[in-house]
Order: structure tokens, then C-alpha cells, then sequence
């Protein structure tokens, strides 16, 4: 069946060609643009014929090569751009709402604590706010603060 069917060639054409809302709200609450499964799952098969007939290979030496002068012990290229933006986006509403780095008086185990409410929240499938993105921050500043501290630590114990 699948054979004879011609479907888009990417993930957003074929959302865009076979996707839908639900107006009536009998299944989600919102508008939420939904697939019919047996589509998706056509289209799947359809991709998978044509990705055994092409090679896909990935070179990661290659690819950190492709600069070599710019290989770093971080690479920044590997970080999501888009994610990078969210939680910049994020910080900065935050820093408005929340003036003078308030963050930072908040213990590391309770931004982590909090983190893990938010991916809680999450997989719990509440869609209220990017749950992920706060987790995400939530992570950073915990991370930030447990350093800090640490390095206080150090500090203070070589002084002795």
C-alpha cells in the first residue's frame, strides 16, 4: 500500500499535508494539531524503504576535523540553538519578573528539586508551560550556585 502512495518528503510537509485540528474538542483540550496514527504510521514505512535503500553514515571524527583549529574542549556547536534561545528567553523574563539575581539566594538542592517538579509536570503531560525549558534553567542554577559554593569551599580550606 505504502508502494503505491507518494507522500512529502519531510516531517513539517507531511504535518502540514495530513495533519489536523481537533475543533471539537472531543479529544484534547486546545488546539492541538493532531495525525491520524495509521498515516503516521504509513508514512513512517515509507520513510524506512527509503532510508535502507540510501546510506547514512556519520563521520563525528570528520566532523570535529572539519575546524580543526577550532576544536575545543566545549564545543559550542553541539548545543541546540533553539533550545539555547528558550532558556535564554526564559532567563531574561525571569530577571525582569524577578529583579537582582534572586535566583541566587535560593539553595542548589531546591532549584534542583524544583527542576525535577517541572519534568515531573511534564511527563505527567501537562502542557501549561515549557516545563522543560524551566527544568532546564532550573539545572543551570543549581549548577552555578553547587560550583560556587564548592569553589567557597576550596577557598576557605586552603586559608587553613
Amino acid at each position: 500500500m505504502v508502494d503505491c502512495m507518494d507522500f512529502p518528503e519531510t516531517w513539517g510537509e507531511f504535518v502540514d499535508y495530513y495533519g489536523y485540528v481537533d475543533k471539537s474538542r472531543k479529544v484534547f483540550v486546545g488546539d492541538v494539531e493532531v495525525i491520524p496514527r495509521f498515516r503516521a504510521e504509513q508514512w513512517l514505512e515509507f520513510i524506512s524503504r527509503r532510508a535502507e535503500s540510501m546510506s547514512f553514515e556519520v563521520d563525528t571524527e570528520a566532523m570535529l576535523m572539519e575546524y580543526p583549529q577550532d576544536q575545543e574542549e566545549n564545543e559550542y556547536r553541539f548545543i541546540d540553538a533553539a533550545w539555547l534561545d528558550k532558556v535564554a528567553a526564559g532567563l531574561t523574563a525571569g530577571a525582569v519578573k524577578h529583579p537582582g539575581e534572586t535566583w541566587k539566594s535560593i539553595p542548589p538542592e531546591e532549584h534542583a528539586a524544583r527542576a525535577i517538579r517541572h519534568l515531573n509536570m511534564y511527563r505527567k503531560g501537562d502542557r501549561s508551560e515549557d516545563h522543560l525549558i524551566n527544568a532546564s534553567m532550573r539545572c543551570m542554577m543549581a549548577s552555578v550556585l553547587a560550583d560556587e559554593i564548592e569553589e567557597r569551599q576550596s577557598k576557605d580550606f586552603e586559608k587553613y
